[in-house]
């Protein structure tokens, strides 16, 4: 009697052990399309910061100084503060 107890035991234990690997499945299924989702949003959103940066970024160098006339923008030249030494 105690074996036939012991055998329902173990069949029980077996069937639990079973559940409860298919609702992990399941869980395991659930995470994965979640974390997917996330990285599609988050693709886009870090695509659309890295567009309105390159916007900024341009917005910036158009309103900056005009460099091309040798001048470090504040109209000193780059090299001003360079001593000529001959040798």
């Amino acid at each position: 009697e105690s074996i036939s107890t012991a055998a329902q035991e173990s069949a029980a234990g077996v069937t639990q052990v079973s559940d409860t690997a298919g609702r992990l499945e399941g869980l395991s299924a659930e995470l994965e399309d979640r974390l997917d989702q996330f990285k599609v949003e988050r693709d886009r959103s870090v695509s659309h910061e890295d567009q309105s940066e390159t916007g900024a970024r341009e917005e910036v160098f158009a309103d900056g100084p005009d460099r091309s006339d040798g001048t470090a923008g504040d109209g000193v030249p780059k090299n001003a503060n360079l001593k000529n030494e001959r040798h």
